[in-house]
């Protein structure tokens, strides 16, 4: 485990062993956005692309907060398990397929690489990360798993909210289901059907914090039909019923605006 830091971003950027490890990897990669965490995953940098590509206001700092202040549950855990092994196990990642959604309700593939920074005594005090959407990559090569992939997850990201067939996912990639199913859980690190759900449930919790839509008209626009199945999915995936989200997040912006803290999302 690393020795955890409690401090200001200031303090943070002068415990790294060399400058370098903050910026010298963002020239790396083409059209990247970027940030630094701590090791109590706290942002402390933010790059504008990447304010900007999650909604976040012009007033509003990310800074001192976490994925889980910034992000549906489903999407903040999925950045925490990546975070947890490069600042735990001190890995690098390199091109992690996350799927991000902002306040505006817009769904997106990201690439996600992270290494972690350590100060001159060689422990690990946080970690920087680059991002790319998916858009912004070089055209696929003929072989490349993901762009194989990407009629498919572009047709979920923008299709999630229709009754999507397996069969027609893949054919779309032009596999065979058995192909097109093994292919899509090795390089995206789940299941079609659980990628297509977590983008729907992303979409419902956007929907639930930031509107007052009945919970039934949450449920259709994000791709569930049966009320009840939306209503168990969605507790699996956040531990609250919608309902609950939904007023939690109310009494924590309600909250926010009394002390003068930045709304959360």
């Amino acid at each position: 485990m690393p020795d955890r830091f409690d401090a200001s971003p200031s303090d943070l950027l002068a415990r790294l062993r060399d400058a370098h490890e903050v910026f010298g990897p963002i020239g790396l990669i083409g059209g990247a956005m970027f940030f630094v965490k701590d090791a109590a995953y706290r942002y402390v940098a933010m790059s504008p692309a990447i304010r900007a590509a999650i909604g976040l206001g012009e007033e509003e700092s990310p800074l001192g907060r976490t994925d889980f202040d910034l992000f549906p549950p489903v999407i903040a855990e999925s950045f925490r398990r990546n975070d947890r092994q490069v600042i735990e196990q001190g890995r690098t990642l390199l091109d992690e397929v996350h799927v991000v959604g902002t306040r505006g309700g817009v769904t997106k593939l990201t690439y996600s690489s992270k290494w972690p920074l350590r100060d001159r005594a060689g422990r690990i005090v946080g970690l920087v990360g680059i991002n790319r959407p998916h858009e912004s990559a070089a055209p696929a090569a003929a072989g490349d798993d993901i762009g194989r992939l990407m009629p498919a997850v572009e047709r979920i990201l923008h299709d999630h909210a229709r009754r999507l067939v397996i069969a027609d996912l893949a054919r779309g990639c032009g596999l065979s289901p058995s192909h097109f199913m093994r292919l899509f859980r090795s390089r995206m690190g789940m299941t079609a059907h659980a990628f297509l759900e977590r983008v729907r449930i992303s979409q419902a919790s956007d929907l639930l914090r930031t509107g007052g839509l009945p919970i039934a008209e949450v449920a259709r626009r994000s791709g569930f039909y049966d009320h009840s199945s939306f209503v168990k999915r969605f507790r699996h995936h956040t531990g609250l019923t919608p309902l609950a989200y939904r007023k939690a997040n109310r009494t924590r912006l309600a909250a926010d605006l009394f002390t003068g803290t930045p709304p959360g999302p």
